[in-house]
């Protein structure tokens, strides 16, 4: 009985040695073979090629970047002078070119006219009595002379003679009246330009409150935009500025700005700008989309390829890498200007690094 549990006790020692040895064997294999992996994936790793350049210093245009509308500089709204009246004619229509003093509207003025002719007979009248009392006053004057006629008819004769004179301007003033309203129904162009808007069709009565016909003088375009309140200290009247619009492709026409104005928007802080263009050959139209480049002048900086540039996930920070003792290093930099292939960096570089 003893020697069975002995020889029991053997095999239970012989089977732990057994195990512990096979574990020492596993542990040192998977030991050898991380190593060599790790080895391999150093000898696997190919170097990057990559430029360096240095920063260097350099001038770049400042340029405000941004859009607006084209309009006409000049717009003239036509109103009627008369009110109630039946509009007869409308001569233009929408996108017709028309010259200062061309007739463009014509009211119904019946009534004016026959006011006319009446003033017109007046004035006939007053002028046969004129001549009737002036042959008088020539008559008695010479027999008055001669000592035939009474002086006491003279002066009446006289007196009558100024009063007619007298009604005869009054009569001619009525009548340049009526000839100045009569022209107010036939309503001219003010401008040289185009037919931008038509309001009425004849037919409808005139009201002096509403426009008939919108003009516009499209010979100069301007562009409304707006600037950063940090750019207005470097804007000056008279910079040049270039715009592109998708009606022509790959054109660009040119510009200058003309109006600032002097306060700004506090809700935006931004202020009002105006650029003018010369529109040569009438393609510029009011409403198109202009892409504008205002230049402000050039400017002293630090610039960088902007390809090294690289921006952080989620914030969006822009950062380099730049060499020190042979290694790149990541950096985190402020940059400003970005045009064409350069950026300029405004803080985290040296000039030369």
């Amino acid at each position: 009985m003893a020697e069975q549990k002995t020889g029991r006790g053997r095999l239970t020692t012989w089977i732990v040695i057994m195990v512990a040895v096979a574990f020492l064997a596993l542990s040192f294999y998977n030991y050898h073979r991380s190593q060599k992996e790790e080895t391999t994936a150093v000898k696997e790793v190919t170097p990057v090629p990559v430029t360096v350049v240095k920063v260097e210093e350099g001038e770049m245009e400042r340029l405000l970047e941004t859009s607006g509308d084209l309009r006409s500089r000049v717009n003239v709204y036509v109103f009627p002078k008369i009110s109630g009246r039946v509009i007869e004619k409308i001569l233009v229509d929408k996108g017709d070119r028309v010259k200062k003093g061309q007739l463009l509207v014509i009211l119904d003025a019946s009534l004016v006219k026959a006011r006319m002719e009446r003033a017109n007979a007046a004035m006939d009248a007053v002028r046969s009595r004129l001549e009737l009392l002036e042959k008088d006053q020539k008559r008695l004057e010479f027999l008055f002379a001669h000592k035939a006629a009474p002086r006491q008819q003279l002066d009446r004769i006289s007196a009558q003679y100024k009063a007619a004179a007298a009604g005869l301007k009054e009569a001619e003033a009525a009548r340049r009246e009526i000839q100045v309203l009569l022209a107010d129904h036939a309503i001219k162009a003010e401008i040289d330009g185009v037919v931008a808007e038509r309001f009425f069709d004849p037919g409808n009565l005139s009201d002096t409150k509403k426009p008939l016909l919108r003009l516009s003088d499209e010979s100069l375009m301007k562009i409304e935009l707006v600037a950063p309140e940090t750019d207005f200290p470097r804007l000056r009247l008279g910079m040049p500025a270039d715009f592109q619009l998708a009606a022509y492709p790959g054109r660009i026409f040119h510009a200058s700005l003309v109006k600032m104005n002097p306060v700004f928007d506090p809700a935006t802080r931004t202020v009002k700008l105006e650029l003018q263009a010369a529109n040569d050959g009438h393609l510029l139209r009011s409403g198109m989309y202009a892409r504008v480049k205002l230049y402000m002048g050039r400017q002293n900086v630090l610039a960088i390829p902007r390809e090294a540039l690289l921006r952080l996930p989620g914030s969006g920070s822009y950062y380099v890498f730049v060499v020190e003792n042979g290694l790149a290093h990541q950096r985190n930099v402020k940059v400003g200007l970005q045009q064409g292939e350069r950026a300029a960096v405004i803080s985290g570089l040296n000039p030369g690094e």
